[in-house]
């Protein structure tokens, strides 16, 4: 592997707690830090007891996966369980939870019941968003089903303000300014551009403004759809969700997962992700196997973009740390 500053590599999403034994290897591992998953109940103490031991490694994630919700048939009581960890957890986010339109049951081969799953899912996407902790999603043969939650989600969400609006309310503020409007006419040295730069930042402004919209209390903080193996066109279309929603989403990358794939559909895919909101992860169980995993999606990441493994290295890291966010 080449020099890379791992300071900088997360493994967003891993599920090492299914190897206890192999759990002190943490601690000598590369990486900046593991994102441990807790798919169920049965995990979920040993990915507590993993933070609590080795907290500048591990962040950790409580949830139930779509594989796991049939065991569970009273979701309030799943709920309340759920609850409880990342109550006691501050730091922690919620994950894995999801959709899955393909798994089956170990035992009967009958597909997992997609009614029960949603339920499952909408209650610990609705705790999420109350507790303001950031989610990590696996969905797999469903995102007609996801995107349409996201879209019922998005219906009172505030639109983004078309450029004929951004200019309406450019001309009323100089209108109504009028120390504004001599400026702009004394001012030689103001050019179109900066004029433009300077609206921008103050429809930005606008925006962080209005982030205490009532619509906005279903949503997490942020939404990771990790080893996505969606379409290109769901990238576009949640991206064109609005601005208030869409800069929550991040997709992540594993070379487990996504290294099957084609390159060509491969880079398809990873062309669509905005450069702050690509994440790489493992997405394995064995903590041996971690960094060499990152480190493949890593190359895989930056040859898809065009980056070198300096600049796919920062743009990760920085992300990563942005999805966090205050949990860091």
């Amino acid at each position: 592997m080449e020099a890379v500053d791992w300071s900088q590599i997360h493994d967003v999403h891993c599920h090492l707690v299914e190897r206890e034994e192999s759990l002190p290897l943490i601690e000598t591992l590369k990486c900046n830090r593991v994102w441990l998953m807790g798919t169920r109940p049965s995990e979920w103490p040993l990915v507590e007891q993993s933070g609590i031991k080795f907290p500048r490694k591990v962040a950790m994630a409580f949830g139930i996966h779509p594989w796991f919700a049939h065991e569970f048939q009273d979701t309030d009581d799943a709920i309340a369980q759920l609850r409880k960890y990342l109550v006691n957890q501050p730091t922690s986010f919620v994950g894995e939870i999801g959709l899955d339109g393909i798994a089956t049951h170990a035992d009967t081969k009958v597909k997992y019941d997609m009614d029960h799953q949603l339920r499952m899912f909408t209650a610990q996407m609705k705790l999420a968003a109350e507790l303001q902790r950031p989610v990590s999603v696996h969905a797999v043969g469903c995102f007609g089903k996801l995107e349409s939650y996201f879209m019922e989600l998005c219906k009172d969400v505030p639109k983004d303000l078309s450029r004929k609006e951004k200019e309406r309310i450019r001309r009323s503020k100089l209108e109504a300014d009028p120390a504004t409007t001599a400026t702009s006419k004394t001012t030689t040295t103001t050019t179109a551009s900066t004029t433009a730069a300077n609206m921008e930042s103050q429809v930005s402004a606008q925006s962080n403004n209005n982030a205490m919209h009532p619509s906005l209390n279903a949503w997490p903080p942020a939404i990771m759809l990790h080893s996505y193996s969606g379409s290109p066109e769901t990238i576009r279309n949640i991206m064109r969700y609005p601005s208030l929603v869409s800069s929550r989403f991040y997709f992540s990358f594993s070379h487990f997962v996504n290294g099957r794939m084609a390159f060509e559909k491969l880079q398809q895919r990873i062309a669509q992700v905005p450069d702050d909101r690509i994440l790489i992860e493992s997405d394995l169980n064995d903590p041996k196997l971690v960094d060499e995993a990152c480190f493949k999606a890593l190359e895989m990441v930056a040859n898809a973009k065009g980056w070198s493994l300096d600049e796919a290295t920062k743009r990760v890291g920085a992300n990563a740390a942005r999805f966090l966010g205050r949990l860091l």
